[in-house]
């Protein structure tokens, strides 16, 4: 017992020595390695940093590298000991392996330092204590880690025997990084972290967002125990990445029948052709300055797929062709599975399934509530699957991405999704841009489903729900990545090969029309050839193929050009398409299942009439273009000199390209208004509308003087144009129903004579207004209740450096028919905690539609008012209209601001919110103001859109003597925008020590209304007389625009 007790007091003796040698030592350093803490967080991992006066000459220059390095709300400005007793001033006063606290104030929390070797924290300790008779690893650390001698004394007598866990150790690896890894240690028996913070710690390491895990073998990490229980080596991936492994599946290959070789012009040349198909040669030419080792692993790669298949034919000599290609296809997509697992084992198995939910641009767009979603496969349909909020992390916010994880079982090809939520009030909707899913296995299927719609009950069609069809989706292996990463190499000779699927080609015209095939690219626009554009249209098979060498596709269009559009018998029904690239190997399945027609005669259904139709190609390295139904208006002009024809050609040109042509039918005009609707991708902003339609000679020298005139105007700069009456006068667009704004075309020209007998006429885009989006049935559903009943909800901040809010809260509401308020919200004894949601139930009177609302703090006995504001949000409780505010604002009191007031523009879906603008406020001093005296002085403005509260004349130099006799000060008073101001209440706060003040005008500013209103006073106020309203202001112009008065006395 008595040699035990001895043992322990010469370890501590051991302990004290060795630390004061380190102490000492440490002075030698010229470099120390530093261990810097987050205050407050004890699962952050300490970071390491070499500090010598080479490379951090001052204390400053080292806190600002530990901002970027430590996340802090206001960066590290501050350094402390570990028990956070002194505070570190300069660099030498920095310990070898010394552990210290980041901090942004002066208050912080004590460093808990644990003493197992195998934390992250004292790892250099612990390593030390391993060559030591089983110390304690406190032993061996720093001297900041030892002050306190009795303390480590009280520790060894707790601790007799210290257990070593045991600990494991992983290397995470980033993705397409090899050489870029961070290792993590855990204990076995009890990990501290949680999965989204190992995740995180990863993110701030490798600098990136990590949001996946894998093994080295493909199979997905999506717990601790699995990191726990799994390899030492991990792959650390991105979102929208898959990882690279180690063995890269090859893709199924595509039904392409039997293939041939050949040679022209010296380059070797593939042949792709079916026996039920016309004969239609593809060549596969490689082109490349630089000789590659990839090229020609792709060529091998190519030749034995070939060798494969003619091996597989000879097998099947007594199958007829077709049974053969299939049989071949099977096989072959048998034996280049892209996982250890297939599919078929994957469907009676629960997966794990990527869903990006993409929130649109568009005001109030965002949604607070849940999502759910339906899965539609070829195989099964999946169950309503909810995609849940998240308190620290909102989702669903406007112009945002959200990502989720579901599991369910394997449904098979995606071919439809069911999205929903339960909010039946207005405002309560989103709207969602386009939805992506990704299928669970590692190189799998990267879906989309393009939606740009409203799912709200006030908004078009009022629908809530909504079945969204996949356009498309990518396969990407890990090869494709190699390629990717040199494909610069080759990249002027981009090839791709389209395969179109046929339905249904019905014509009985004499003369048979064109099909042709438009790529649009990053490189530009391609076409296809006059030989392809035969062979297509006389295809009546199953399948055509189109080949041609553009950049990064993102859009075809299949046109037919007609020689005869009053032939309506044309249709033809485009099933599915396929793109596939020669040297990666990269797949894009777009779906189609629409016809180009112009008669209603064909039994089919579809959307629009038109004969060509656009789809949007699926990329993981750029968004999806929507597809927009546009619908538009052309205001007919003077006909004389057209061609009786019905038909004449329109096309639209934006920023993303153009449209196919729009065959526009002359009888269905209406008093001269035609109206018509085109299915394509979306074009950006619209620039403007070309129009074509045959003319008699007379008409054809017409257009030839109107262009000589034309070429005069532009020359010498004129705005003037020839023949903006002749055939259009003018054409408004809108995108969609679900588009907030049209485009209106009126600057018209006539453009040089291209082909003889056809007139050519361009209108530019000349204006762009806004449109509603609400729902009809609101409209006439409104009714102006007398008394009106809201639930507020109101949500502060978590902030550790602020105490809890005491404090009453007032609440006024301005609407369209005036304003009710203050309302207060809370009794003297209530609590406005941190990180905390209070519910409140109101009734006021109807102020009509709500567009402003503002809040103001009173402190409660000798409380400080200090309020982070966070989110506020107000719901009718009758009919489930609401509106929410992201406020992210800060109320503290002052003393020149004893009543802190913010207030919040609200933003419906259909109406976007008031701007926030600063009004400069001039004060001129009369010269009856006494000159020695010291006074608060506050405004309240009053305009069309309700008034500012009382705000407090301050500045930001305090001191600075204002109200002298004589002098103009100048103030800012920042608000939500007032429109028309009509009325200005001056007034002189209590305990202000002044005799008198004589006030001569006041001027304020409108940069938003671009005015200057000006109120004439000439009145002195006393110490008994400290309230003074002034009205009816004279307007005078600001920045160039018209002065005006205003007459009306407003009272």
């Amino acid at each position: 017992m008595n040699g035990d007790v001895n043992q322990k007091f010469l370890t501590v003796e051991n302990g004290r020595k060795q630390a004061t040698s380190i102490e000492k030592k440490s002075l030698n350093y010229s470099t120390r390695t530093v261990f810097f803490h987050k205050d407050g967080d004890k699962y952050f991992q300490a970071v390491k940093i070499p500090v010598s006066k080479a490379r951090y000459r001052t204390i400053e220059a080292l806190l600002d590298d530990l901002s970027k390095k430590v996340p802090l709300h206001f960066g590290v400005r501050r350094l402390f000991t570990p028990k956070g007793r002194d505070e570190i001033k300069d660099i030498d006063q920095l310990k070898n392996y010394g552990n210290y606290i980041c901090a942004s104030n002066r208050k912080v929390h004590a460093l808990k330092l644990r003493c197992q070797p195998g934390d992250a924290l004292n790892r250099q300790a612990a390593n030390k204590s391993k060559a030591t008779d089983g110390r304690c690893s406190w032993e061996a650390s720093s001297s900041t880690l030892v002050e306190d001698s009795a303390e480590n004394h009280r520790q060894i007598k707790l601790h007799n025997e210290i257990i070593q866990p045991k600990i494991k150790q992983v290397d995470f690896i980033l993705n397409c990084s090899p050489g870029r890894h961070y290792t993590m240690r855990f204990k076995m028996n009890n990990c501290l972290l949680s999965f989204d913070e190992i995740l995180r710690n990863l993110s701030d390491a490798f600098q990136v967002g990590i949001a996946k895990l894998y093994t080295t073998k493909g199979s997905r990490i999506i717990r601790c125990e699995d990191i726990l229980n799994g390899p030492h080596q991990l792959i650390a991936c991105k979102k929208y990445e898959r990882p690279t492994v180690k063995d890269a599946g090859k893709l199924p290959l595509i039904n392409f029948g039997k293939t041939t070789k050949g040679v022209s012009n010296g380059k070797p040349k593939e042949t792709v052709c079916h026996s039920s198909l016309p004969t239609l040669p593809i060549t596969m030419d490689i082109h490349s300055r630089k000789e590659n080792s990839d090229i020609a692993q792709a060529v091998l790669l190519e030749k034995s797929d070939e060798l494969h298949r003619k091996d597989s034919a000879r097998n099947l000599k007594s199958a007829s062709t077709s049974d053969l290609c299939d049989q071949i296809h099977q096989e072959l997509e048998q034996g280049s599975s892209l996982t250890k697992l297939s599919r078929k084992q994957d469907r009676n198995k629960e997966c794990v399934y990527e869903i990006i939910v993409c929130t649109g641009n568009r005001w109030a767009a965002d949604m607070d509530s849940d999502l759910y979603i339906i899965l539609y496969g070829v195989d099964a349909r999946s169950e309503k699957l909810w995609l849940k909020q998240s308190l620290n992390d909102p989702k669903f916010q406007q112009n945002q991405a959200d990502f989720f994880e579901i599991w369910c079982p394997y449904v098979g090809e995606l071919k439809k999704i069911t999205v929903g939520h339960n909010e039946t009030g207005y405002g309560g909707g989103i709207f969602i841009d386009r939805i992506s899913i990704t299928e669970p296995n590692i190189d799998g299927l990267y879906y989309t489903f393009p939606c740009s719609k409203w799912f709200d009950v006030g908004q078009v069609d009022g629908k809530i729900e909504r079945q969204l069809k996949c356009t498309g989706y990518c396969a990407l292996n890990s090869r494709l990545r190699q390629y990717e990463q040199k494909r610069d190499e080759y990249s002027s000779e981009n090839q791709w090969k389209l395969y179109i699927k046929f339905n249904k080609i019905s014509s009985t015209a004499e003369n048979s029309p064109e099909l042709h095939v438009f790529a649009y690219s990053s490189v530009g626009k391609s076409r296809s050839n006059y030989m392809q554009q035969r062979k297509l249209i006389k295809a009546t098979s199953e399948e055509a193929i189109f080949f041609n060498e553009v950049g990064r596709i993102y859009k075809i269009r299949i046109e037919v050009d007609c020689h005869s559009p009053d032939s309506e018998d044309f249709a033809v029904y485009i099933e599915s398409m396929e793109l596939v690239q020669k040297c990666s190997g990269d797949r894009r399945h777009i779906t189609c299942r629409s016809w180009c027609r112009l008669s209603e005669s064909v039994n089919q259904k579809s959307s629009t009439l038109q004969l060509f139709r656009e789809f949007p190609i699926v990329d993981l390295k750029s968004d999806l273009l929507p597809v927009y139904k546009y619908h538009g208006k052309i205001t007919l002009g003077d006909m004389r000199g057209i061609e009786p024809g019905r038909y004449f050609h329109c096309k639209l040109y934006g920023e993303l390209g153009d449209s196919g042509i729009i065959y526009l039918d002359r009888n269905k005009a209406e008093n001269g208004i035609l109206e018509f609707q085109a299915e394509c991708v979306s074009l950006g902003r619209l620039m403007c509308v070309m129009f074509s339609t045959f003319v008699n000679a007379q008409a054809e020298h017409l257009c030839e003087g109107f262009n000589v005139l034309q070429e005069l105007y532009e020359k010498y700069n004129c705005s003037v144009t020839a023949g903006i009456v002749w055939l259009v006068n003018s054409v408004v667009i809108r995108e969609s129903l679900h588009s907030p704004y049209q485009y209106i075309f009126t600057e018209g020209r006539i453009l040089e004579k291209q082909f003889p007998g056809v007139l050519r006429k361009e209108l530019i885009l000349s204006d762009i207004t806004g449109l509603s989006t609400k729902s009809s049935r609101m409209d006439n559903a409104e009714t102006e209740a007398e008394e009106e009943m809201w639930k507020l909800l109101i949500t502060s901040q978590e902030m550790t450096s602020f105490e809890s809010i005491y404090g009453n809260c007032c609440l006024t509401v301005f609407g369209e028919l005036g304003n009710s308020g203050p309302i207060v919200l809370a009794e003297r004894d209530s609590k406005y905690r941190s990180n905390k949601t209070i519910v409140f139930q109101i009734g006021f009177k109807s102020v009509g539609k709500i567009f402003k609302v503002r809040l103001q703090m009173d402190a409660i006995e000798d409380h400080q008012v200090t309020w982070y504001l966070k989110k506020l949000k107000m719901k009718n409780i009758k009919n489930g209209d609401e509106f929410r505010i992201n406020a992210e604002s800060l109320l503290m009191q002052t003393e020149w601001n004893p009543r802190p007031i913010v207030e919040f523009a609200v933003a419906w879906p259909d109406i976007p919110p008031l701007p926030t603008i600063v009004y400069n406020i001039l004060v001129e001093n009369g010269k009856g103001t006494d000159r020695h005296q010291s006074m608060i002085l506050s405004l309240n403005l009053f305009g069309v859109h309700g008034d500012t509260g009382r705000r407090f004349l301050l500045t930001s130099d305090p001191a600075q003597r204002h109200f002298q006799p004589g002098n103009k000060d100048t103030f800012e008073i920042e608000t939500i925008y007032l429109g028309t101001i009509h009325e200005v209440v001056i007034e002189i706060a209590p305990g202000s020590r002044f005799k008198q003040w004589h006030l001569k005008t006041i001027e304020i500013v409108d940069p938003e209304g671009h005015a200057v209103y000006k109120f004439y006073s000439d009145e002195i106020l006393t110490s008994s007389a400290t309230v003074l309203i002034l009205k009816n202001p004279t307007v005078q112009a600001s920045n160039g625009f018209p002065a005006n008065t205003v007459d009306e006395n407003h009272d």
